[in-house]
């Protein structure tokens, strides 16, 4: 990314002159041009939103990280890590219904995704659906991950 907009700034220099050494600033920065605004700069891919998102997770911007994999899901409506990875992010954020509906669509790709029930069974939980996560955590146990059968022992009757 960093590339990418080192790029952008140096192709959007004009021509100083060289040798005017008697030229104020003024006249030196009449030859730079304005960079193009950020949404003219943003990614035109999955991958590019991939970076884009982490980036922005990398600086606790969680919403902006929500946004990020939303314009990934935009490019490709089945891509399962985004819809997962954007669930992690609304955990993050606070919204557990946002997150448990993520979680759904990565189970309803991908029915073998051992973390999408264990996850999806948190966000129910903080939700107060105690039901909800004890099934799926049992479903996540079923799959193999050892720890859902721990939150199974002791949260589940």
């Amino acid at each position: 990314m960093r590339a990418i907009l080192m790029s952008a700034a140096i192709l959007s220099l004009a021509l100083i002159p060289i040798g005017c050494g008697e030229c104020g600033r003024e006249e030196a920065v009449k030859g730079v041009k304005e960079e193009a605004p950020p949404e003219a700069q943003a990614p035109a891919t999955v991958e590019g939103y991939f970076r884009e998102a982490a980036e922005k997770a990398g600086i606790s911007d969680f919403q902006g990280t929500i946004e990020s994999y939303t314009r990934a899901i935009e490019l490709d409506p089945k891509q399962v890590s985004a819809y997962f990875n954007r669930g992690n992010a609304r955990v993050r954020a606070g919204d557990s219904p946002g997150a448990i509906a993520d979680f759904t669509r990565v189970i309803e790709l991908d029915p073998t995704s051992v973390m999408a029930y264990y996850s999806r069974g948190v966000s129910k939980q903080r939700s107060g659906d105690q039901e909800g996560a004890c099934q799926d955590w049992r479903k996540a146990g079923e799959l193999g991950n050892k720890d859902a059968l721990e939150l199974v022992k002791k949260f589940c009757p």
